[in-house]
């Protein structure tokens, strides 16, 4: 069975389902699908800069960010000692608030949206195979069934149980670090630098500063503690990566999942880890391990953002130091641009507007890529890590400059 269809949107998190408010948005006609079966339970991103923040609200999603938890200062320390805390204030010139909104919770806030506005997704549905040439885009869509083996107690077997080909003008693939859309245009990934580990513990603990981010910077290693509010911090500290520490990165669909999920963990590592790298939060303080984990991330971006009809945003087309939630945000920047494009170009029937989306995000990550430099205003202490900073700071656009401007850094990238 065939039929066509302005665009096919391959991947429901955060940014596929913003790229689907964005072409509902235009009036434009589109079939999202999703391998999965459910929004993600829980997951690594959960920042919103305010880049991020000025672009829902142009969509009428203002509302996420009174739901947020707000964050009005970034504390930076050397090592133990707190040097600089930075002010953040919407009516001033220099660096804006940020919010905290687990991506498990923006995935379901714009999942309830596009239900409003009837736009269905298909759950279990994943793309098998792609073709790009001059004429479009065709697709090959399986959905996918789940049964309880009746070999074996306890095991599921995953089936096709059907197969159709979908004709598209465009494809966009917001599929994740997988990306099974960018595998079929067969595009690379050029990596900046080696991998990085991290332990990530989400706690309960009696703390003061629930509107202060914490940013960390050793001499080999950088942590950072975000407030979730009610008493919750997520804690990310810089670890060596290693093939032994390696959890794949993925997006969990479980609502809950038990503390101790890696078990060379437990709370005396995160004792550890307190002791030597956290200056504001001491053992004691910590009541309950809500979750944790272990995982490498290298940072990279692709090639090229598509080709021909097929167009990549978010984590399919970048991965990135989860401390500044940077690949989620940019990438919802970017599904906010590139379904405003794909509207223009359908209307005048040429695909000319994608080739400027790929040479803008590919600039601005090749920004954050480069090193900062230090002006005559920037501290001593902050002089040797100062080309670290830019990836690890969660601002992306103007604010990222402003805030860098704020303590006597300015980013050597391209313009």
């Amino acid at each position: 069975m065939k039929h066509e269809i302005p665009v096919l949107l391959v991947g429901a998190g955060p940014v596929g389902l913003l790229a689907a408010l964005r072409l509902r948005r235009q009036e434009v006609e589109f079939e999202l699908i999703e391998t999965q079966r459910q929004l993600a339970g829980r997951s690594y991103a959960l920042g919103l800069h305010p880049e991020t923040l000025d672009l829902l609200e142009s969509m009428g999603l203002e509302g996420l960010a009174e739901e947020a938890h707000p964050v009005n200062r970034i504390a930076l320390y050397e090592g133990k000692g707190r040097r600089e805390t930075i002010e953040l204030s919407p009516g001033a010139p220099g660096p804006r608030p940020l919010r905290v909104l687990p991506q498990a919770d923006l995935e379901r806030a714009l999942r309830d949206r596009l239900e409003e506005m009837t736009c269905p997704i298909r759950w279990a549905h994943r793309l098998a195979a792609l073709e790009v040439d001059g004429s479009g885009c065709r697709s090959t869509v399986e959905t996918i069934e789940t049964a309880a083996s009746g070999f074996t107690p306890g095991t599921v077997v995953t089936m096709v149980a059907e197969t159709r080909a979908v004709e598209s003008s465009f494809v966009v693939g917001a599929d994740g670090h997988g990306s099974t859309v960018r595998r079929a245009l067969d595009l690379e990934l050029e990596r900046f630098g080696s991998p990085r580990g991290f332990a990530m513990f989400e706690i309960l603990a009696d703390v003061p500063d629930e509107d202060t981010v914490h940013l960390v910077l050793s001499s080999d290693s950088v942590s950072v503690l975000w407030p979730l509010g009610s008493g919750r911090w997520r804690c990310t500290f810089e670890i060596s990566p290693g093939r032994e520490l390696l959890e794949e990165r993925f997006k969990s669909r479980a609502r809950w999942e038990p503390a101790g999920v890696l078990p060379r963990y437990p709370k005396e590592r995160l004792r550890n880890f307190l002791t030597e790298r956290s200056p504001w939060l001491e053992p004691s303080k910590v009541e309950e391990i809500l979750w944790s984990t272990v995982v490498n991330f290298e940072e990279c971006l692709v090639e090229a953002y598509g080709r021909g009809g097929a167009w990549l945003a978010g984590d399919a087309a970048h991965l990135w130091c989860p401390l500044g939630v940077q690949s989620m945000n940019l990438g919802l920047q970017e599904a906010a641009d590139l379904g405003d494009r794909i509207a223009v170009a359908l209307e005048a029937d040429s695909r000319e507007p994608l080739v400027e989306y790929d040479r803008r995000w590919r600039n601005r990550w090749r920004r954050i890529a480069a090193a900062a430099r230090a002006s005559d205003r920037c501290p001593s202490w902050l002089e040797n890590r100062a080309h670290r900073l830019p990836k690890m700071l969660p601002f992306s656009g103007s604010d990222l400059d402003s805030f860098l401007e704020e303590i006597g850094l300015a980013l050597s990238g391209l313009d």
